[in-house]
C-alpha cells in the first residue's frame, strides 16, 4: 500500500469481501455500508480488484451454514 487511499481502499474491499460471504445483505446496503455512493461503483472496484463479482465472490466463499456460524445484529 502506497498512498492512504490504497489503504482505504483495501479496508472497504475486506469489509466487502465480510459482508458477501457472511450475510444475506443486499450488494446494495454492502455498498452503502463500505462507503460507496452506489452499488455499481463497489461492482466496477470490486471487479477491477478482486477479478470476480461480487455475486460471484458471494457464491464461492459464503458457507451454507453461514447463519449458524455468523450473528449479525
Amino acid at each position: 500500500i502506497k498512498h492512504p487511499d490504497d489503504f482505504i481502499e483495501a479496508y472497504r474491499m475486506k469489509q466487502a469481501k465480510e459482508y458477501l460471504a457472511c450475510t444475506d445483505l443486499t450488494a446494495t446496503e454492502i455498498a452503502r455500508r463500505c462507503g460507496f455512493k452506489y452499488q455499481e461503483a463497489l461492482s466496477y472496484r470490486f471487479k477491477k480488484l478482486e477479478k470476480t463479482s461480487p455475486t460471484n465472490y458471494r457464491q464461492a466463499h459464503r458457507p451454507k451454514n453461514f447463519r449458524e456460524i455468523y450473528r449479525w445484529e
